[in-house]
């Protein structure tokens, strides 16, 4: 609703990220979808988020990657992109509270107050 242009970035094969937005009917949110096997390497290396941040024509570092496992929580730091993650993450069996990142949130519904808040830029 802000125009904020978003992309999905997964390790995941994109053949089957892109059918699963589509069933959950949000696939047109996304201005690009990129998978596990879209890049030469996969998160947490953080050439699959730079390469989206080139994608999406967005700087890193205002660019925010909102994840919900450690893996995301590299990616973006590495790239040194800020990093929203989600308390309902898998994050490999451990407590994403640990991972390190700038804010966490319950739902994503979350997400617009922060914006908000951050006045667009998430505070370092």
């Amino acid at each position: 609703a802000r125009g904020l242009p978003l992309a999905c970035l997964t390790n995941k094969p994109q053949a089957f990220a892109v059918p699963l937005l589509e069933q959950l009917g949000i696939a047109h949110h996304f201005r690009h979808v990129f998978g596990g096997d879209s890049f030469a390497r996969k998160k947490p290396d953080p050439l699959p988020l730079l390469e989206t941040c080139r994608a999406l024509g967005s700087a890193p570092a205002r660019t925010w990657m909102v994840g919900d496992s450690s893996n995301d929580a590299q990616a973006a730091r590495a790239a040194g992109c800020p990093v929203v993650l989600m308390t309902y993450g898998y994050n490999h069996g451990e407590p994403v509270q640990s991972a390190g990142a700038d804010a966490l949130l319950d739902a994503l519904t979350g997400l617009p107050a922060l914006i908000d808040a951050a006045g667009g830029r998430m505070a370092a």
